[in-house]
């Protein structure tokens, strides 16, 4: 994974070149946490808001399987049944 970084002491840009490289996912949700944005390039800030997009798009993917547990959604012949005019 990190075989040209250490991602505890190299520079922000040089971790968010490593961080674009990988899947979105918890660890690279928590490096970019240890970012100080304050003081990004505007390059690297750009490259920030692509990294933290993906991983919210990923996070919030993860939430799909639990949101069709919790409905509950099966087919239920019955219902569509009502939706067919009578003949």
């Amino acid at each position: 994974m990190f075989t040209t970084v250490d991602p505890l002491t190299c520079s922000a840009g040089a971790l968010l070149a490593e961080l674009s490289c990988l899947e979105p996912g918890l660890l690279v949700m928590s490096l970019l946490q240890s970012i100080a944005v304050e003081g990004l390039s505007p390059d690297d800030a750009v490259s920030f808001l692509q990294i933290h997009d993906r991983c919210r798009s990923w996070w919030e993917a993860q939430q799909v399987p639990v949101m069709v547990a919790a409905a509950e959604i099966e087919p239920r012949i019955d219902e569509y049944r009502l939706l067919l005019p009578e003949r």
